[in-house]
């Protein structure tokens, strides 16, 4: 709407940022629980049949609900890297100790 070349370009740059952001969190989430998918495509569809219907409310509750399960989800893998890498480390210093 301004016309602005530079705030178009860094728009554009975001929204591939966070495509490629929001395509690898999908991804890992689909790795961590089975029902990730079927929970997604369940929440999404509800916020879709509240917003057509107008139901505000309703779409605020399913917003909300599905942003916690998403925050739940990554926080669960981010727990998961995080028990993995002290695995490894602790066998790197393991390795190290049995070469000495």
């Amino acid at each position: 709407a301004s016309h602005n070349a530079v705030l178009l370009h860094t728009i554009r740059g975001l929204f591939d940022l966070l495509k490629r952001n929001v395509v690898t969190n999908i991804g890992g989430m689909y790795a961590l629980r089975n029902e990730t998918r079927d929970m997604l495509m369940r929440q999404h569809q509800e916020l879709y049949d509240a917003i057509i219907a107008r139901r505000a409310n309703d779409a605020r509750d399913v917003i909300h609900r599905h942003i916690s399960y998403v925050q739940e989800v990554l926080a669960e893998g981010q727990q998961e890297a995080q028990r993995l890498a002290r695995a490894q480390r602790r066998q790197g210093r393991s390795e190290k100790h049995i070469e000495n």
